[in-house]
Protein backbone atom coordinates (compact mmCIF):
# COMPACT_ATOMS: atom_id res chain seq x y z
CA UNK A 1 0.00 0.00 0.00
CA UNK A 2 2.60 2.88 0.64
CA UNK A 3 4.40 2.48 -2.27
CA UNK A 4 1.06 2.59 -4.33
CA UNK A 5 -1.44 5.54 -2.83
CA UNK A 6 -2.39 6.29 -6.38
CA UNK A 7 -2.43 4.03 -9.25
CA UNK A 8 -3.08 3.14 -12.99
CA UNK A 9 -5.21 0.26 -14.30
CA UNK A 10 -2.63 -0.89 -16.01
CA UNK A 11 -0.40 -1.64 -12.95
CA UNK A 12 -3.81 -3.15 -10.92
CA UNK A 13 -3.88 -5.47 -13.68
CA UNK A 14 -0.13 -6.31 -14.35
CA UNK A 15 0.75 -6.36 -10.58
CA UNK A 16 0.78 -9.63 -8.78
CA UNK A 17 0.75 -7.74 -5.57
CA UNK A 18 -2.24 -5.62 -6.74
CA UNK A 19 -4.35 -9.02 -7.96
CA UNK A 20 -3.61 -10.66 -4.14
CA UNK A 21 -5.30 -7.52 -2.44
CA UNK A 22 -8.22 -6.81 -5.13
CA UNK A 23 -9.17 -10.60 -4.21
CA UNK A 24 -9.44 -9.75 -0.61
CA UNK A 25 -12.73 -7.93 0.95
CA UNK A 26 -11.92 -4.39 1.54
CA UNK A 27 -8.78 -3.97 -0.42
CA UNK A 28 -10.07 -2.51 -3.91
CA UNK A 29 -8.92 0.59 -5.00
CA UNK A 30 -11.34 3.27 -6.06
CA UNK A 31 -11.46 4.82 -9.54
CA UNK A 32 -10.37 8.37 -9.43
CA UNK A 33 -12.61 9.64 -12.33
CA UNK A 34 -10.73 13.36 -11.96
CA UNK A 35 -7.38 12.01 -11.25
CA UNK A 36 -7.83 13.36 -7.62
CA UNK A 37 -5.39 12.90 -5.14
CA UNK A 38 -7.81 13.71 -2.16
CA UNK A 39 -11.28 12.96 -1.32
CA UNK A 40 -13.47 13.32 1.84
CA UNK A 41 -16.15 10.37 3.41
CA UNK A 42 -17.75 10.11 6.64
CA UNK A 43 -17.37 6.99 8.86
CA UNK A 44 -20.86 5.85 10.41
CA UNK A 45 -18.89 5.07 13.52
CA UNK A 46 -15.38 5.81 14.40
CA UNK A 47 -14.36 1.57 14.35
CA UNK A 48 -16.66 0.94 11.72
CA UNK A 49 -15.37 -1.03 8.17
CA UNK A 50 -18.15 1.39 6.15
CA UNK A 51 -18.30 5.22 5.09
CA UNK A 52 -20.69 7.40 3.64
CA UNK A 53 -19.09 8.74 0.37
CA UNK A 54 -21.78 11.63 0.24
CA UNK A 55 -20.66 13.87 3.30
CA UNK A 56 -17.07 14.67 4.93
CA UNK A 57 -15.18 14.01 8.35
CA UNK A 58 -12.68 12.10 7.07
CA UNK A 59 -9.88 13.44 4.59
CA UNK A 60 -7.70 10.41 2.39
CA UNK A 61 -5.00 12.39 1.42
CA UNK A 62 -0.69 12.54 1.75
CA UNK A 63 -1.09 15.67 3.87
CA UNK A 64 -3.84 14.18 6.21
CA UNK A 65 -1.85 10.80 6.40
CA UNK A 66 1.42 12.28 7.87
CA UNK A 67 3.61 12.08 4.62
CA UNK A 68 4.11 15.92 4.02
CA UNK A 69 5.13 16.29 7.64
CA UNK A 70 6.94 13.46 8.20
CA UNK A 71 8.89 14.53 5.09
CA UNK A 72 9.84 17.54 7.01
CA UNK A 73 12.37 15.33 9.20
CA UNK A 74 15.77 16.00 8.13
CA UNK A 75 16.68 12.53 5.79
CA UNK A 76 13.20 10.71 5.92
CA UNK A 77 12.00 11.76 2.52
CA UNK A 78 15.09 10.70 1.00
CA UNK A 79 14.61 7.18 2.94
CA UNK A 80 11.08 6.79 2.01
CA UNK A 81 12.51 7.73 -1.99
CA UNK A 82 14.95 4.84 -1.74
CA UNK A 83 12.45 2.33 -0.48
CA UNK A 84 10.28 3.50 -3.19
CA UNK A 85 7.50 5.69 -1.74
CA UNK A 86 5.88 7.72 -3.25
CA UNK A 87 6.86 11.45 -1.04
CA UNK A 88 3.41 12.84 -2.84
CA UNK A 89 0.15 11.07 -3.99
CA UNK A 90 0.39 12.02 -8.10
CA UNK A 91 -2.87 11.97 -10.21
CA UNK A 92 -3.54 8.63 -11.51
CA UNK A 93 -6.93 6.08 -12.43
CA UNK A 94 -7.25 4.67 -9.15
CA UNK A 95 -6.66 5.71 -5.07
CA UNK A 96 -6.77 3.75 -1.87
CA UNK A 97 -10.01 3.08 -0.84
CA UNK A 98 -10.99 4.81 3.13
CA UNK A 99 -10.18 1.06 4.63
CA UNK A 100 -7.24 0.83 2.80
CA UNK A 101 -5.88 4.15 4.26
CA UNK A 102 -7.08 3.60 7.89
CA UNK A 103 -6.06 0.34 8.03
CA UNK A 104 -2.97 -0.18 5.77
CA UNK A 105 -1.63 3.03 4.35
CA UNK A 106 -1.18 5.35 7.57
CA UNK A 107 0.19 2.38 9.54
CA UNK A 108 3.20 1.54 7.06
CA UNK A 109 4.09 4.79 6.93
CA UNK A 110 4.40 5.52 10.07
CA UNK A 111 6.75 2.71 10.74
CA UNK A 112 8.61 3.26 8.67
CA UNK A 113 9.27 6.85 9.80
CA UNK A 114 9.08 5.86 13.50
CA UNK A 115 12.05 3.22 12.93
CA UNK A 116 14.26 6.12 11.00
CA UNK A 117 13.79 9.03 13.41
CA UNK A 118 14.25 6.22 16.56
CA UNK A 119 17.49 4.96 14.91
CA UNK A 120 18.75 8.37 14.20
CA UNK A 121 17.92 10.13 17.17
CA UNK A 122 18.64 6.75 20.01
CA UNK A 123 21.44 5.19 17.89
CA UNK A 124 19.89 1.87 18.39
CA UNK A 125 19.18 -0.72 15.72
CA UNK A 126 15.54 -2.18 15.46
CA UNK A 127 15.07 -5.04 14.55
CA UNK A 128 12.35 -7.69 13.24
CA UNK A 129 11.18 -10.49 15.62
CA UNK A 130 12.61 -14.10 14.55
CA UNK A 131 8.70 -15.31 15.17
CA UNK A 132 5.91 -13.75 13.08
CA UNK A 133 3.54 -14.14 15.79
CA UNK A 134 5.90 -12.00 17.63
CA UNK A 135 6.01 -9.74 14.76
CA UNK A 136 1.61 -9.42 14.98
CA UNK A 137 1.73 -8.05 18.54
CA UNK A 138 4.96 -5.14 17.66
CA UNK A 139 6.98 -3.57 15.25
CA UNK A 140 10.15 -4.14 16.37
CA UNK A 141 12.62 -5.08 18.58
CA UNK A 142 15.52 -3.60 20.38
CA UNK A 143 18.22 -5.76 22.11
CA UNK A 144 16.05 -8.71 23.13
CA UNK A 145 14.44 -6.67 26.09
CA UNK A 146 12.42 -3.95 24.66
CA UNK A 147 9.45 -4.24 21.99
CA UNK A 148 8.69 -0.95 19.73
CA UNK A 149 5.24 -0.22 18.43
CA UNK A 150 4.90 2.99 15.96
CA UNK A 151 1.83 4.89 15.59
CA UNK A 152 0.25 7.32 13.35
CA UNK A 153 -2.40 8.71 14.76
CA UNK A 154 -2.07 11.84 12.73
CA UNK A 155 -5.33 14.07 12.44
CA UNK A 156 -7.38 10.98 13.72
CA UNK A 157 -9.77 11.35 16.83
CA UNK A 158 -8.35 11.08 20.27
CA UNK A 159 -7.73 7.55 21.05
CA UNK A 160 -9.28 6.52 24.32
CA UNK A 161 -6.07 6.44 26.64
CA UNK A 162 -6.90 3.42 29.50
CA UNK A 163 -8.50 1.13 27.04
CA UNK A 164 -5.40 1.58 24.13
CA UNK A 165 -2.76 1.12 27.28
CA UNK A 166 -4.69 -2.38 28.30
CA UNK A 167 -4.72 -3.46 24.88
CA UNK A 168 -0.65 -3.07 24.90
CA UNK A 169 -0.50 -4.24 28.56
CA UNK A 170 -2.35 -7.48 26.80
CA UNK A 171 0.06 -8.15 23.80
CA UNK A 172 3.07 -7.48 26.14
CA UNK A 173 1.58 -10.70 28.15
CA UNK A 174 1.25 -12.60 24.89
CA UNK A 175 5.03 -11.40 24.35
CA UNK A 176 6.21 -12.83 27.10
CA UNK A 177 3.94 -16.01 27.42
CA UNK A 178 5.65 -16.58 24.01
CA UNK A 179 9.50 -15.81 24.36
CA UNK A 180 9.27 -16.92 28.09
CA UNK A 181 10.71 -14.03 29.39
CA UNK A 182 10.04 -10.35 30.62
CA UNK A 183 10.25 -7.29 27.91
CA UNK A 184 9.25 -4.11 28.58
CA UNK A 185 7.84 -2.10 25.10
CA UNK A 186 7.42 1.45 23.66
CA UNK A 187 4.63 2.80 22.45
CA UNK A 188 5.37 5.86 20.04
CA UNK A 189 3.21 8.12 18.23
CA UNK A 190 5.33 9.76 14.90
CA UNK A 191 3.39 13.35 14.46
CA UNK A 192 3.17 14.79 17.90
CA UNK A 193 -1.13 15.54 18.73
CA UNK A 194 -0.27 17.35 21.59
CA UNK A 195 3.04 18.07 23.79
CA UNK A 196 2.76 15.67 26.24
CA UNK A 197 6.00 14.01 27.99
CA UNK A 198 6.65 10.40 27.87
CA UNK A 199 5.29 8.45 30.64
CA UNK A 200 5.70 5.31 32.31
CA UNK A 201 2.97 2.89 32.88
CA UNK A 202 2.26 -0.50 34.30
CA UNK A 203 4.85 -1.01 36.67
CA UNK A 204 7.42 0.58 34.35
CA UNK A 205 6.78 -1.82 31.38
CA UNK A 206 5.28 0.62 29.01
CA UNK A 207 6.70 3.90 27.77
CA UNK A 208 4.55 6.49 26.27
CA UNK A 209 5.22 8.61 23.85
CA UNK A 210 2.58 11.34 22.35
CA UNK A 211 4.69 12.46 19.62
CA UNK A 212 8.52 12.33 18.02
CA UNK A 213 8.49 15.24 15.59
CA UNK A 214 6.14 18.14 15.03
CA UNK A 215 4.29 19.73 11.68
CA UNK A 216 7.73 21.14 10.84
CA UNK A 217 9.35 17.70 11.24
CA UNK A 218 11.12 18.59 13.89
CA UNK A 219 11.90 16.59 16.90
CA UNK A 220 9.78 17.55 19.72
CA UNK A 221 11.45 16.09 22.95
CA UNK A 222 13.79 18.07 25.06
CA UNK A 223 17.26 16.56 25.94
CA UNK A 224 16.16 15.36 29.28
CA UNK A 225 12.98 13.58 27.66
CA UNK A 226 15.50 11.79 24.94
CA UNK A 227 18.16 10.82 28.15
CA UNK A 228 14.88 9.42 29.83
CA UNK A 229 13.73 7.25 26.65
CA UNK A 230 17.34 5.73 26.46
CA UNK A 231 17.44 5.01 30.03
CA UNK A 232 14.41 3.11 29.75
CA UNK A 233 16.15 1.36 26.96
CA UNK A 234 18.99 0.29 28.62
CA UNK A 235 16.88 -0.34 32.44
CA UNK A 236 16.14 -3.63 33.94
CA UNK A 237 11.89 -4.10 33.91
CA UNK A 238 11.42 -2.83 37.37
CA UNK A 239 13.98 -0.18 37.39
CA UNK A 240 11.31 2.54 36.05
CA UNK A 241 9.08 4.88 37.59
CA UNK A 242 7.07 7.87 36.21
CA UNK A 243 9.16 11.20 37.79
Amino acid sequence: MAKHPTASEEERIGNAVFKRRNDESGFQYLPAEKHETKYEVKPDTRDSGCFDFSKIGMEISAEASGLTIMCRYPGLKTHFEDLEIPTEWLPNELILNPVQYRNLYRGQIGEVAGQFIFEKEWRQKLQDFDDLANNELFDFQCQGEVAIDFKNWQGQPNKDTEKERQHVAQKLRHLQVNTGREWRVIIANVVAINKGKPTITIDGKILEISGLIDEQGKLVLTPEQKIQIGRFLHARPNDNSDD
